[in-house]
């Protein structure tokens, strides 16, 4: 973990960048809810709850995508705190009212009306949605070298956006979303590096295509490298659907 996070990955992809104050709400409530509980309580927690709740908190706070170990594994101990609390206290009363506010026919009814319509306008909005967006992800140009390149022996320069999509389909891609495998701090590779900076434009594509012996390349035509690689008489376009474009090596 530690040898993803700060390297290249994170300047690009947001799950492996640190997490904001935005998108840690629902970390900073929790985190007071148990400094009151044990600050301001007589509820204890174990040592081990607490080395275990305050690494995953860490761990959630160096990566975005660790929030999800947070709320998982985390509620563990907190459960444990809160039970502990209950049993400190005497809150029979307090579990009284909430048990005959809830029992209440019109409280069960209007969520039930709440969680039905949230779940039906979700399904309805899913359903009417494409299985795969042809304007993220080069369908039409992944059915077009699968029927006319030799795409098992020839090696195709993509961008990471849609990387997944060509291994999903068959095709060896040059960089997908795993990116941590691409990286020198993980793989001793630079692929990753690599193909940002030839997609930033920083680096000369010829250089890049000629390290890795790239034999076509596909590309949105929104992407820096469609511009130069449009004029590059070395290269001639076979597929173009507006949206993503193929280029092969004469």
């Amino acid at each position: 973990m530690f040898k993803v996070i700060g390297g290249i990955s994170s300047t690009f992809i947001s799950e492996l960048q640190q997490t904001d104050i935005i998108s840690s709400i629902g970390m900073i409530l929790g985190l007071i809810v148990i400094d009151i509980l044990m600050l301001a309580t007589k509820s204890k927690m174990k040592l081990s709850d607490i080395l275990l709740f305050f690494g995953l908190y860490f761990m959630a706070i160096l990566a975005r995508r660790n929030q999800a170990f947070l709320y998982l594994i985390g509620t563990i101990p907190v459960v444990r705190l809160i039970t502990n609390f209950f049993e400190t206290y005497d809150t029979e009363n307090i579990l009284e009212k909430l048990n005959n506010f809830f029992s209440k026919n019109w409280v069960l009814g209007c969520t039930t009306i709440v969680i039905v319509i949230g779940l039906s306008s979700n399904m309805v909005t899913r359903i009417r949605e494409k299985y795969v967006n042809e304007k993220k992800y080069p369908v039409e140009a992944v059915n077009f070298i699968k029927e006319n390149l030799d795409y098992i022996n020839l090696r195709i320069y993509n961008s990471f956006n849609y990387g997944s999509y060509l291994e999903l389909s068959g095709i060896p891609a040059f960089v997908d979303s795993r990116s941590e495998i691409f990286t020198e701090e993980f793989n001793n590779v630079t692929i990753l590096k690599d193909w940002l900076e030839t997609s930033r434009g920083n680096v000369n594509y010829n250089d890049t295509f000629a390290k890795y012996e790239i034999d076509y390349a596909i590309v949105e035509d929104k992407e820096i490298i469609n511009t130069y690689i449009s004029a590059d008489e070395n290269y001639e376009k076979v597929f173009d659907d507006e949206t993503f474009s193929i280029y092969i090596k004469k």
